[in-house]
């Protein structure tokens, strides 16, 4: 399909077809991508291959053109007859709830702002509520750190909840001994119920190796209904000792966004077994 025309031919990427609901309905590239955040919630469209980039993710309609037309068409019209307003909407009227969280060194001698949530009170808040899925991307996640939310952890884990957890392994023959611990904390909690990935890619350029990149975002999704996005991630250092600033995100649709992120990179990562983390322990 060529971008900005009336032809719909699938599949194609989400940016194709922002462009050609842009075309066929005469509407703003806002408005278009409005529509296709809808659309891919409610699986009108289903994402087919994943990309690194979401907007280069191919997606199909699971509806015929026709359908698909009224479907658009009564989600402008709603957007176009919503009351007017000089502003722009508020993450609220987005249905979009924020919590501003935050971790200040200890001993530092600053006011904890009260409408500001602790990230370690944060943290323990979104992984004791999960009972699906917790997904977690923390590149050195810590004993230490996990120490500090092992409640949270134990809460989840009875729950019957599932654990994913995208880390870092930048040495595979010289780990974090303190993330190596982290897991096998975690195998005894979850069980089967855990799995554990790691990216990081290098390319080999004669006796030295260049990284091509790694996980460096923090991320907590639990049962895609809340989110955290942030700085921090489940070490001492950043429950305790740095200042990390996120926010905790609900709303079922900005969520599900984080968590094709999260799923993006975990299907392009390497599988952590047991055996290899039990490997290194005498």
């Amino acid at each position: 399909m060529a971008s900005g025309t009336n032809d719909a031919t699938f599949p194609m990427t989400i940016r194709e077809v922002i462009n050609f609901l842009s075309s066929r309905y005469s509407i703003s590239q806002a408005q278009a991508t409005s529509a296709v955040y809808a659309l891919l919630e409610s699986e009108i469209l289903s994402e087919e291959v994943y990309a690194l980039r979401f907007m280069d993710t191919l997606v199909k309609a699971t509806i015929s053109l026709e359908d698909l037309d009224a479907i658009v068409r009564q989600l402008v019209n709603s957007e176009n007859t919503a009351a007017p307003s000089s502003a722009p909407a508020s993450p609220a009227a987005a249905g979009i709830n924020l919590q501003l969280t935050a971790t200040i060194p200890q001993g530092l001698g600053v006011s904890f702002p009260g409408e500001v949530e602790t990230m370690r009170s944060a943290f323990s808040r979104i992984v004791g509520s999960a009972r699906d899925m917790l997904k977690v991307a923390s590149p050195y996640i810590e004993q230490p750190g996990l120490n500090l939310l092992l409640h949270a952890f134990e809460t989840a884990a009875k729950n019957g909840a599932k654990l994913r957890v995208l880390a870092r392994i930048d040495d595979w023959t010289n780990p974090n001994m303190r993330m190596v611990m982290a897991i096998l904390t975690l195998h005894e909690l979850f069980g089967k119920r855990v799995e554990i990935r790691s990216f990081s890619r290098f390319l080999g350029q004669g006796q030295t190796w260049r990284s091509l990149g790694g996980i460096h975002a923090k991320l907590l999704i639990a049962d895609d209904a809340q989110a955290y996005v942030g700085s921090g991630e489940i070490r001492d250092h950043s429950l305790n000792h740095n200042f990390e600033v996120g926010f905790v995100v609900s709303g079922l649709a900005v969520v599900a966004m984080i968590a094709r992120l999260f799923d993006t990179m975990w299907d392009a990562s390497s599988k952590v077994t047991i055996e290899y983390c039990q490997s290194f322990v005498k």
